[in-house]
């Protein structure tokens, strides 16, 4: 009797190991029984990461009990409603695809719920900030008598006069600072017309003032009659690439490449490591530069597209119905920024199903705008209902 016992047991054991070991298997694999196709599938993940970190996640409208950093395991294949949220803070929706046997990272970077604050109030009739973003200057017009340029330094929330001159003996159209940041110059459509020393308001000699706001010394521009060369500045005068015919003028400038136009809206792509000259595909007015992801953002005013300097390859980020005023990075490389006449809003560089665009000011009109290194504050020129001036929104 005890053998038949003992036989019996085995056998159930054996039978209910037969049985449940290649459920326990598929189940740590990450198989499911999915109840709308009826057979085993293998589940997803969603890791969900936010700078800050500590946001509510909710998926499906259904709280999630962690916090982020966290990642939603054992999840069917599907598309699920992503939801973070945190105190002080825009929240961020967005529909997300998990695919069998794959992880979805999401990472964003969650910005301040806050009004902007006017730094400084202040009717200037052209204005720049410094290369490192710190120092605003400003072309202040007096009566149209004397005008003044101006220096607000951002940290300490101060400004000092840089030169005083008559209206008469210039009619600048813009300011600007040179590629060194260490002078301010003021320009009209010939070019530069008068620069000062940021340090001590020296004034630059007539001779200096091309080589101050030229972005790139070590190129130069030759017309040639037929197509314009672009050539080493050195006594190797290496010819670089052959331009059609136009006068071209240096945009912008990083320490890997460069951007160039025509007079006719042409924009190239200059890579200083490849000496290559590509052309972007758009008329280009607005420029912005990621270190982070090595990306440019080219607008022509009512598109932004992320441009690939050594590829060539664009992405349509947005298409506005209005112009659009100014274009940045922030620091993350997660988040771009777009202003208007009417408003400021941030648009993921990634996107999912789409690109979730969260409106950051309203009732603002922004002509330029930038952001600290730490990506903690955005300041922006421009006026916010009927106050002009330099102002501060608080984005962590």
């Amino acid at each position: 009797m005890h053998q038949r016992i003992r036989q019996v047991l085995f056998w159930l054991f054996a039978i209910v190991f037969v049985t449940t070991a290649p459920i326990i298997v598929l189940y740590t694999a990450g198989y499911r029984y999915n109840s709308v196709s009826g057979r085993l599938q293998r589940t997803g993940v969603i890791a969900v990461s936010t700078t800050p970190r500590g946001a509510s996640i909710l998926l499906n409208g259904t709280p999630v009990e962690q916090r982020t950093p966290y990642v939603i395991q054992r999840l069917m294949p599907g598309t699920y409603t992503v939801t973070l949220e945190r105190k002080n803070y825009h929240s961020w929706t967005q529909t997300i695809a998990v695919d069998s046997g794959r992880t979805t990272y999401i990472n964003s970077t969650m910005l301040a719920d806050a009004e902007p604050e006017l730094l400084l109030e202040e009717q200037f009739s052209a204005a720049a900030v410094s290369p490192d973003g710190r120092t605003v200057a400003m072309f202040v017009n007096n009566a149209d008598v004397m005008a003044e340029i101006w220096l607000y330094d951002i940290a300490s929330r101060s400004e000092r006069q840089l030169a005083e001159l008559l209206m008469s003996d210039v009619i600048p159209t813009t300011i600007t600072w040179s590629s060194a940041g260490d002078s301010v110059i003021l320009a009209n459509e010939d070019g530069p017309i008068a620069a000062w020393y940021e340090q001590d308001g020296t004034a630059l000699a007539t001779d200096a003032l091309d080589n101050a706001s030229n972005l790139l010394p070590e190129y130069t521009f030759i017309d040639n009659g037929s197509n314009v060369e672009l050539r080493t500045n050195n006594e190797a005068n290496v010819l670089v690439a052959l331009l059609p015919f136009g006068e071209y003028t240096v945009m912008y400038r990083t320490d890997t490449a460069a951007v160039f136009h025509d007079n006719r809206s042409h924009a190239y792509i200059f890579t200083f490591a490849t000496n290559g000259v590509s052309a972007i595909e758009m008329p280009v007015d607005l420029l912005a530069w990621s270190d982070e992801n090595n990306l440019f953002l080219a607008s022509d005013q009512y598109e932004v597209d992320m441009v690939n300097p050594f590829t060539g390859e664009r992405t349509l980020v947005t298409r506005q119905g209005t112009p659009i005023t100014d274009v940045e990075w922030h620091p993350s490389g997660q988040v771009i920024l777009a202003a208007t006449h009417s408003e400021i809003v941030a648009i993921d560089r990634i996107a999912y199903t789409s690109r979730v665009s969260t409106p950051l000011a309203q009732n603002v009109d922004v002509s330029t705008m930038w952001t600290d290194q730490s990506g903690k504050n955005l300041y922006f020129l421009g006026s916010q209902g009927t106050i002009s001036g330099i102002y501060q929104l608080k984005l962590n």
